[in-house]
């Protein structure tokens, strides 16, 4: 039995879960939020580390049962990069073509410089491989692991919320597993789109809008785009979460979906877990299961494959 403890810094504030692994399967033991967010273009700012004393305040008052702490980054804060790729793409020309979108963004760093994951895609129906390219500054984590000495744990792994997000929806629909299922995430002005099939990412992409109201019939415009030209069908749905999806932009989303002929619903972080939470906790994961996919998805080893450079 192991317990682990994830931290979301979203931009509206920061999620925290902890779950515990059970043989038979997940278990959600704790979870809470704080008021306000943390601005990670901002953290070096702070060598008190006084801007986490919302996360203190909350970590202070559980225990320090948890054997690790993984973090979730919003989309935001990091940079991911969309490179071509081949079948057989060998280590060595995947750095090279990191070091390149590095350099286009952060001429004055290398590649030395940041904690890379890096997913290949399957080829598409066009025939075209890619790969996608998760790139966080160390700085940004060594500012975390000095914080969480206190506590005598290091960070054990870092998300993309997109990745987290993926990785939720995988443990709480396996019957979807075989099937392209595309998962949607709206908040901050972002509306970032995942498709899956066979526990691989099938394509990942990011796109902007200006308020919550041009969400569906912008994803409705990417997921038309999509259909032929990455994937054949969508035969295991949209899901959608994120702070953004309000009952309004739900219930655009549900009409969109049926007019795409697809099953369309929020995505439930909690589907799959049990829990022992009080009753008032577990009505607060009712009205909160939207805005927890990439929290939960981060207390679960990655499904995916991919290579650390």
């Amino acid at each position: 039995m192991e317990k682990v403890l994830s931290i979301y810094f979203n931009t509206d504030r920061t999620y925290i879960t902890k779950v515990i692994h059970n043989p038979e399967g997940l278990e959600l033991d704790y979870i809470n939020s704080t008021t306000l967010p943390i601005d990670i273009e901002s953290i070096h700012l702070d060598p008190s580390l006084s801007i986490l004393r919302d996360i203190e305040i909350i970590l202070d008052k559980i225990p320090n049962d948890y054997e690790k702490i993984n973090i979730i980054f919003p989309a935001d804060s990091i940079m991911i990069a969309q490179m071509p790729s081949k079948l057989d793409i060998k280590k060595e020309e995947i750095v090279d073509l990191v070091s390149l979108e590095i350099k286009k963004f952060y001429p004055n760093l290398n590649i030395t410089n940041f904690e890379i994951q890096v997913f290949q895609l399957p080829v598409s129906q066009s025939q075209s491989f890619s790969q996608i390219a998760i790139i966080i500054q160390k700085s940004d984590i060594d500012f975390f692991n000095g914080f969480f000495k206190k506590y005598n744990k290091k960070i054990n792994f870092t998300y993309a919320s997109q990745i987290a997000a993926a990785n939720a929806f995988l443990y709480n629909y396996p019957e979807l597993v075989e099937k392209y299922s595309v998962i949607a995430g709206a908040q901050n002005n972002y509306l970032d789109i995942t498709i899956l099939k066979n526990n691989q990412l099938v394509y990942l992409g990011l796109v902007n809008y200006q308020n919550t109201a041009e969400i569906p019939e912008l994803l409705e415009q990417e997921i038309n785009k999509l259909m032929g030209s990455v994937v054949p069908e969508l035969n295991g749905g949209l899901f959608y979460y994120g702070n953004d999806i309000n009952k309004e932009v739900s219930m655009a989303l549900w009409e969109i979906s049926m007019l795409l002929g697809l099953e369309g619903k929020r995505l439930n972080a909690f589907r799959m877990i049990k829990t022992q939470l009080d009753a008032r906790d577990r009505e607060y994961l009712s009205r909160t299961l939207q805005i927890y996919p990439s929290c939960i998805g981060g207390t679960i080893p990655p499904y995916f494959n991919y290579l650390i450079i």
